[in-house]
């Protein structure tokens, strides 16, 4: 009889709940839990009571959502769970006190909770993110490019952190193609510089950035700006040339008072 067992262990099959018997017991010794190839749908409830934990693997299975009570594993100084069916990861990982390592990777990731940029501990995130980086192509993606948008992500992840303190956000020459959200969240950003890469639009959003006092839009393809100027009256300097605007910037560029720096040559107005 398994019934002691938590329900998703025994879903996962006889042979499954035998291992998670095995591991359980000994990372009752290590602090070390490799829950890898269960065919687990979920984190189980057993997992939250291992308060010795400093590793928790969930590797291959079928997890799509992760509690955001597995910050009780107070002691947790790496966690991986890649090649699930993760779309993102619960706010409440900021509260990890002693977290250093986070692998995503094979995951459909499409974005990551800000909160993470606060994290003192927090020394690496692996992850690939749609959002972030260029989409793949439809052929499978080879192990070396999958390596390049993992550190592409990083890179962009660390640019993030920086402009939380320094209100300062310079993504340009990145091959970026979809805007990071996470950028709108900082509301304090002075500079922003997205210059040289290979967007087409830029989010409505970015209107709401009203401490913004140099923008950076330039070598980009934009053909129009969907967003209100109204609220951008910090903004001094404005770069948008070599891009495909085919209209005016709008009626409300007008109130653009501060406004000392216009570069918008090299468009289709």
């Amino acid at each position: 009889d398994m019934d002691f067992l938590p329900a998703a262990v025994r879903q996962a099959g006889v042979k499954n709940m035998l291992r998670f018997i095995a591991v359980v017991h000994d990372a009752m010794q290590t602090g070390t839990l490799s829950l890898t190839d269960m065919n687990l749908s979920e984190v189980p409830e057993d997992v939250l009571g291992m308060t010795n934990l400093t590793e928790l693997r969930l590797d291959n299975n079928d997890i799509a959502h992760l509690p955001g009570t597995l910050t009780v594993l107070k002691g947790l100084k790496t966690f991986s769970c890649e090649n699930n069916k993760l779309r993102t990861i619960p706010t409440d990982f900021e509260r990890f006190p002693r977290l250093q390592r986070i692998s995503l990777l094979g995951n459909p990731i499409d974005e990551l909770p800000l909160g993470l940029c606060k994290m003192t501990s927090l020394t690496e995130i692996a992850s690939y993110s749609h959002d972030l980086v260029p989409r793949p192509p439809a052929a499978k993606i080879s192990k070396d490019q999958l390596i390049d948008n993992t550190f592409a992500l990083l890179d962009t992840f660390e640019h993030m952190m920086k402009a939380y303190e320094t209100r300062r956000l310079i993504l340009a020459d990145m091959s970026l193609a979809f805007f990071p959200n996470e950028a709108f969240q900082i509301s304090s950003l002075t500079d922003l510089d997205i210059s040289l890469n290979n967007f087409d639009k830029v989010p409505n959003i970015i209107g709401g950035l009203v401490n913004l006092v140099h923008l950076r839009i330039s070598y980009n393809f934009v053909g129009e700006f969907g967003f209100s100027w109204e609220a951008m009256t910090a903004l001094e300097v404005l770069h948008i040339q070599h891009n495909k605007l085919t209209e005016t910037l709008g009626p409300t560029f007008g109130s653009l008072t501060s406004l000392t720096e216009l570069l918008a040559h090299d468009n289709r107005f």
